[in-house]
């Protein structure tokens, strides 16, 4: 007869586990061998022939009956598996306390526990997560913002889709999910398939039971979206005294990492979790399939625990919750696999995980499971269509929309930067493709992706995506349609109310609730005694036209809610003063004066909160004058000075926050922020702190008009996954938009305009003698900076924006350079973090102070770039390029020349005259210059021949359907 791996599709070379010899091919056998195999072939056929006249039907629930190794009784709330006479462990589907189904109690083959008591003995065991880590569970922290790993949500088992049945050596099932939120809806449906192997079954010398597990989730009507979880996929919890902290355990990862800190975050191909326990290594090697969708990581700790999270690159640091845009289109499914050895090997027999591993890894790969249409236990050689040609799985390919643009992703293993991906796309129904930028190929994520954008609201798009290698994919996706339906409407009392209204009762995706205020008018004024005006704590509502005034911390509260939409309001006199505000703070024996108005820290005009807010829109607001203001640069900060060492970073008021890390898609146009010089923003729109970019992903940020700040117009760091900026107005400001960190990109920044910058520099001193502003001056775009820790390798586009000095007389007269490396980068890469393209910068000389003690006036475009971060080529500027070979061939160093009633001050005039440097002469960027309408595209923000650029609430009108 053959070999069991023959028969189960799995040929492979033999490999050894321990320290019997390598055997390298069939050994040849002797008669008395060769009558031996006749004999047993002779008793498995009549074996065979017994079981399969006594195998139960499928509607039956009895004992599985006895195959060579496993065995199973079914009951009302689990089923037992055992192996020669000794128990697996129990599959239980039916627990009163753990709303989802879970393996308990596994063992190796010899009995040998390698999974913590369920429920943990108290003495024996830690008791954290009792009802969360069960031993071995498939669940998911946050889809589409229900949580399913901490029990939030139910993962009902509704049916068998395949009864239990033994096989030759293996035990398998199929059961249907149905995935349920808190209250009741649905969320999903999914399939998991369970396939229990003899290790030796696999490879001769092969301790273990190897349990494989095939998992299917398919979306209704609605695209299914992971949030950011670390806690999501596979996870299990091994036997207590197998821990690496109060055990014997240790982790190993095929990369080479051990323990929680060479393995957290990290991918793999698979991980070892074990140690000694009553002379034998026992524990759990754990595997995910190589065609997975996505990179699998490992959420790995010390306690006991490892997950591994099937969500593509995992968030840095350890701490963070960054997510990763993963979503499954509406009427399609994501599959997974993966696979967990159940071992204990005698010590003297020792344990090579790396052979294991790579066998478990490779059984894996070749399994096709029955319950995605495969063969039982045939080899898995991947989708195929017409002619031979590679068919895309819709894991592989999303669309993600909003109004006026969509993200694309591709998740390839074999891509490269050096393979393009051009797209191509049209109006679903017409006929002519037109051509967009190229994905960006994100190396470390193994995907391609990029953003289309000047789409139109409310309409569906084909995409079509081609390599250079002649790989092509295609999708499909709709903008959202800015004609929100109303299914209710509330309309609040006229006049001033002098309570927070709370908003708790919203709609569904096909009707919003909308609240709007009286036709009279409705204010919201607290006059300081209640935290916010108005507070919003449900989904799918919109929220117009309210007047809100003198919140105590923050203007507007939207709760970690989806589908949120704030329109046509006017919100002012928010926020707290610095409880040390006014009075003298020594640092180094020298007394310098607070600000007597300085705000608190971080109080914002809307703040939104929670990790799972997804898809908030703030439109067509009036966000301005906070209650307090913030310091400038040459005044001290009692927030940022800190163990003895004075700071003059500004702290104060935001106009709009993120205060966590969120599940993206957040829209943010047509609004006006502004203030004054007693009212002004530390940062007006902050999306990020150390831990990432609260805006996250697949958003937008355009058409606003925002001044009056002391640092940055927009903190978008750290993250910035196809998040894009364009078609804003930025003044009065040190920075308008800071992208330091660019964690994932591409960042889009395109089309803004910013003039009239502030200059702390020409500011007398303050405080006692402190020293004025030495920092960088005002600037567009501080550039990406390197973070070794993060490893991260993005990207930011930067095409077709204007920046003009103030005018004469104005604070802003000297405006600084347009990037600047006041972080140099220190690591070499061959990654470019910022390319620009078509702008036009004029820049003013300024004091800078990098050249010795006494400041010297030099006028700079660019400065510092003097490695391969930096592609810079198509711009117009007046001022230096430092080193001068980063400049492109076609970058042009002129003072650009304006229409006649264009520039500076100009009411959204920016045009550049006729037959000049710049004008007609720009390189053409697919989708990002198609209106260009001359011989070719203008530098600049403004193309020559359109209408004047508007900004702020004159762009907005509200929308919606009836």
């Amino acid at each position: 007869m053959g070999n069991a791996c023959d028969a189960m599709g799995w040929v492979g070379a033999r490999r050894h586990f321990g320290n019997e010899r390598h055997v390298r091919g069939r050994p040849s056998m002797n008669r008395s061998g060769a009558l031996s195999v006749v004999i047993l072939a002779a008793l498995l056929l009549s074996f065979q022939s017994a079981w399969a006249a006594e195998q139960p039907s499928a509607t039956k629930a009895a004992a599985g009956k006895p195959s060579r190794h496993f065995a199973f009784q079914r009951t009302e709330d689990r089923i037992a598996v055992s192996r020669d006479g000794q128990p697996v462990g129990d599959y239980v589907f039916n627990d009163p306390k753990i709303p989802r189904p879970y393996l308990a109690g596994l063992r190796a083959p010899d009995g040998t526990q390698v999974t913590r008591n369920h429920p943990p003995v108290k003495g024996q065991d830690p008791v954290d997560h009792d009802t969360i880590h069960p031993g071995l569970w498939l669940a998911f922290g946050d889809l589409n913002g229900v949580d399913f790993w901490r029990n939030r949500g139910r993962i009902e088992q509704t049916r068998f889709v395949r009864e239990p049945r033994v096989e030759a050596d293996r035990f398998a099932f199929a059961v249907e999910l149905r995935y349920a939120a808190p209250d009741g809806r649905e969320v999903c449906r999914g399939t998991n398939e369970y396939r229990f192997v003899a290790g030796s079954a696999l490879e001769p010398n092969l301790p273990g039971t190897l349990i494989l597990i095939a998992a299917e989730l398919r979306a209704g009507s609605e695209p299914l979206r992971f949030g950011p979880q670390h806690e999501t996929g596979l996870g299990l919890r091994v036997a207590s005294p197998l821990r690496v902290n109060g055990g014997s355990g240790s982790i190993l990862g095929s990369h080479g990492g051990k323990n929680e800190g060479g393995n957290w975050g990290r991918a793999a191909e698979w991980w070892d979790y074990g140690g000694m326990l009553d002379g034998k290594r026992a524990g759990i090697l754990a595997a995910a399939a190589a065609r997975n969708p996505r990179p699998v990581w490992a959420h790995a700790r010390d306690y006991g625990f490892l997950a591994l999270n099937p969500t593509g690159t995992p968030p840095k640091p350890k701490d963070s919750e960054m997510p990763v845009p993963f979503a499954i289109a509406a009427g399609e499914a994501l599959r997974m696999r993966f696979a967990v050895l159940l071992y204990a090997q005698p010590a003297s027999q020792g344990w090579d995980a790396g052979a294991a591993g790579k066998a478990v890894a490779a059984a894996l790969d070749r399994w096709s499971p029955e319950s995605w249409g495969g063969k039982p236990d045939a080899p898995s050689n991947g989708a195929s269509g017409q002619n031979g040609k590679r068919v895309e799985s819709v894991a592989e390919l999303a669309a993600v929309p909003t109004f006026e643009c969509m993200s694309l992703y591709w998740n390839v293993a074999d891509g490269s930067r050096d393979l393009r991906c051009a797209v191509r796309y049209r109006e679903k129904g017409q006929s002519e493709w037109r051509p967009a930028q190229d994905l960006w190929y994100a190396a470390k994520q193994r995907q391609y992706r990029g953003s289309v954008v000047h789409l139109k609201p409310g309409t569906p798009y084909e995409f079509s995506l081609a390599r250079s290698d002649g790989r092509t994919a295609s999708i499909e996706g709709r903008t959202w349609d800015d004609r929100f339906p109303i299914a209710s409407t509330t309309v609040l009392p006229a006049g001033t109310l002098r309570k927070t209204v709370r908003i708790a009762e919203g709609g569904t995706p096909g009707g919003y609730r909308l609240y709007t205020a009286a036709p009279e008018g409705t204010t919201v004024d607290v006059d300081g005694k209640e935290d916010t005006c108005l507070r919003i704590e449900a989904d799918h509502v919109i929220v117009r036209g309210v007047k809100c005034l003198g919140a105590r911390v923050d203007g507007v509260q939207i709760a970690s809610r989806r589908h949120v939409v704030l329109e046509g309001c006017d919100i002012s006199g928010w926020g707290r003063p610095d409880p040390k505000a006014g009075q003298m703070l020594n640092i180094g024996g020298k007394e310098h004066a607070i600000p007597a108005r300085l705000g608190f820290y971080l109080d914002a005009g809307v703040r939104i909160e929670g990790p799972s807010a997804e898809a908030i829109v703030i439109q067509g607001n009036r966000i301005h004058h906070p209650r307090f203001t913030a310091n400038n640069w040459t005044q001290v900060s009692p927030y940022f000075s800190r163990g003895g060492a004075m700071s003059t970073h500004p702290q104060g008021a935001n106009a709009i926050r993120f205060d966590e890390i969120t599940r993206g898609r957040h829209v943010i146009r047509w609004n006006d922020i502004y203030g004054d010089f007693e009212h002004l923003f530390y940062d007006a729109l902050l999306a990020a702190e150390p831990k990432g970019n609260g805006f996250v992903c697949d958003g937008d940020i355009y058409g606003n008009r925002i001044s009056h700040c002391w640092d940055d117009g927009l903190e978008a760091e750290r993250g910035d996954r196809n998040v894009r900026i364009w078609g804003n107005h930025f003044s009065k400001m040190i920075k308008c938009i800071s992208a330091g960190y660019i964690w994932d990109g591409p960042l889009y920044v395109f089309r803004n305009v910013a003039e009239d910058l502030l200059c702390p520099n020409e500011m007398p001193a303050h405080n006692g003698g402190l020293s004025p502003f030495k920092g960088h001056p005002p600037c567009f775009l501080p550039p990406p900076q390197e973070d070794p820790k993060e490893n991260r390798d993005g990207v930011v586009f930067v095409y077709h924006n204007t920046l003009l000095p103030g005018v004469e007389g104005s604070v802003g007269t000297a405006a600084g350079w347009v990037f600047n490396a006041w972080h140099r980068f220190k690591y070499d890469t061959p990654t470019v973090r910022l390319i620009s393209r078509n702008n036009v910068w004029i820049t003013r000389p300024y004091p800078f102070y990098f050249f010795g003690a006494n400041p010297q006036n030099r006028n700079f475009a660019v400065r510092d770039f003097a490695r391969s971060y930096f592609d810079q080529d198509y711009d117009l500027h007046n001022g230096a390029i430092e080193p001068s070979a980063t400049a492109g061939r076609h970058t042009l160093e002129k003072e650009p020349r304006f229409r006649q009633g264009h520039g500076t001050g100009s009411a959204g005039l920016y045009q550049l005259e006729p037959g000049t440097p710049g004008a007609d002469d720009a390189v053409r960027l697919p989708n990002f210059n198609d209106d260009a309408q001359g011989a070719g595209p203008d530098r600049g923000a403004h193309e020559g021949g359109s209408g004047p650029m508007q900004f702020g609430i004159s762009c907005w009108r509200p929308a919606w359907a009836p």
